[in-house]
């Protein structure tokens, strides 16, 4: 009003103000601008769900539907530059398949065209600090490019080339349409940090083939499971906002901090790393109401439990809604093991990481040499290092998770035999454990975290250096060949 008194024109009010007033000083407003347009995704699918989910609407205005919002929160997060490179590496992608069919070439040149783009993408855009622009949607984007490749040529005239129980349910034969592609690679509930999403899942979500007979669950999805999801992300991002200011990752260089005693360095570490993780358990989690809510999450009956086990994640009565899970908050923040941090984080890309390179690598574990599948392991947690970006403290964190992991396979077994009453302990022991790679994995740069890893004796590199003295004569053992079961005697 005053400036219209003045004769001014009046200013618009942008994000960054609105930001601004909302969040407490010093939190991102990049990170804030995410979370924003992730409760965007709860409108966009009440509208889906009452407008568009019946199979009387056209197919393609399903299309275009998950294609326009999907476009639109890239341009709302990132601007044209998101838009125009997503849409040029799918297209690219998409004339390499129409192409040149389901074949390796294509598979070959798609899936390099979408990686070497990334990577050129990082060289151009990243800084030393944790970034959040284009190349952050990129970066999933490329693994659902690699994964569509495959899948097309594995899938190729409707045999099944790899007959593996990960990769029957993925695999396609006849490539969609351009439309329904860009609808399937922009999907809203995975389009900015995941979860990766096969084509086969949205193609029979689209024609609520994903059902089958189930008519309840297709009918209606579990509402209490949705608002659970969307409460504790929530929690998470609130945690965030109000604590990474006061523990900005950036502190852990800080030379006050790196003075204190070693027991409150080793805190500090604990508390800065685990505010760190806690925007990915935030989004991944109210990203996944979303996917419930559509009912594209769908996952068929739950399977008869064992004795003495609980329900599954995402289980409602009998049935399974944890398709685009990509995250256990539970079993993440008490699993008193390292393996319970691998299947409870990032569960998505972890089983992108088994199907998609693992798998190529080392199809079969039973006639591959201990070398070789050590070997595939450690291309595959290469591959993850690349496609965080350059930086060395990426391999330096997948370099220790290789590591880590090692040394739990010998140790595990000893373990089982330790009462309940000491898993809390185990659990503060791992947290403590794991907060040591995630210093590289935030600080990125090698002048930057190198200080804070000599300040704590660098006790997480003696681990690796151990584990490799130790597991070296392994990896050349001849395998002893195993007895013939009962099922395979002959008489």
């Amino acid at each position: 009003i005053n400036a219209e008194y003045m004769g001014n024109e009046p200013e618009m009010i942008s994000f960054q103000d609105v930001a601004a007033l909302v969040l407490p000083a010093g939190s991102s407003v990049e990170a804030f601008r995410m979370i924003f347009s992730y409760l965007m995704l709860y409108p966009f699918s009440m509208v889906y769900r009452a407008l568009l989910y019946s199979n009387a609407v056209p197919r393609f205005a399903k299309n275009a539907f998950f294609a326009v919002t999907g476009l639109w929160l890239c341009w709302f997060c990132f601007g044209m530059n998101g838009i125009l490179h997503m849409l040029a590496t799918t297209t690219v992608v998409y004339l390499t398949l129409l192409l040149l069919g389901p074949s390796l070439p294509a598979v070959f040149v798609g899936s390099s065209f979408s990686f070497l783009y990334l990577l050129v993408g990082y060289v151009f855009s990243a800084t030393s600090e944790y970034d959040i622009n284009w190349t952050t949607p990129h970066c999933v984007l490329t693994l659902r490019h690699i994964a569509f490749c495959w899948d097309y040529y594995d899938g190729q005239d409707g045999t099944f080339l790899h007959n593996d129980r990960h990769t029957a349910k993925s695999q396609f034969f006849k490539l969609p349409n351009f439309l329904e592609t860009i609808g399937f690679m922009f999907f809203y509930g995975g389009v900015l940090a995941g979860p990766v999403l096969p084509y086969t899942r949205y193609r029979d979500y689209l024609t609520l083939d994903i059902f089958g007979k189930d008519v309840k669950s297709r009918e209606s999805s579990p509402s209490g499971l949705v608002l659970k999801r969307l409460v504790v992300g929530l929690l998470y991002c609130v945690g965030f906002s109000v604590l990474s200011p006061m523990f900005p990752y950036v502190s852990l260089q800080d030379p006050d901090i790196l003075s204190q005693p070693l027991w409150w360095r080793i805190g500090h570490m604990v508390i800065t790393t685990k505010v760190f993780l806690m925007k990915y358990i935030g989004v991944w989690l109210v990203g996944e109401g979303t996917c419930i809510l559509l009912g594209i999450s769908y996952n068929g009956p739950a399977p008869p439990r064992k004795e003495n086990e609980g329900t599954k994640i995402g289980e409602v009565d009998g049935v399974l809604w944890n398709g685009a899970c990509n995250v256990d908050p539970w079993l993440f923040e008490t699993g008193p093991t390292f393996q319970n941090i691998i299947d409870s984080f990032n569960l998505n890309t972890n089983y992108w990481s088994m199907v998609y390179v693992l798998k190529r690598l080392c199809p079969s574990r039973e006639k591959a040499s201990m070398a070789w599948q050590q070997l595939s392991l450690v291309l595959t947690l290469s591959f993850l290092a690349v496609w965080h970006g350059w930086w060395s403290g990426y391999f330096i964190t997948f370099a220790y998770e290789f590591t880590i992991m090692d040394l739990e396979r010998l140790i595990v077994p000893y373990t089982k035999i330790l009462p309940q009453s000491l898993w809390p302990i185990a659990t503060v022991i791992r947290t403590t454990i794991m907060s040591y790679p995630l210093i590289a994995f935030t600080l990125l740069d090698w002048t930057r975290y190198a200080p804070v890893y000599r300040s704590i004796g660098w006790y997480g590199h003696w681990f690796m250096v151990l584990n490799f003295v130790f597991r070296l004569p392994l990896l050349f053992r001849k395998r002893t060949p195993r007895p013939p079961t009962a099922a395979t005697t002959t008489t």
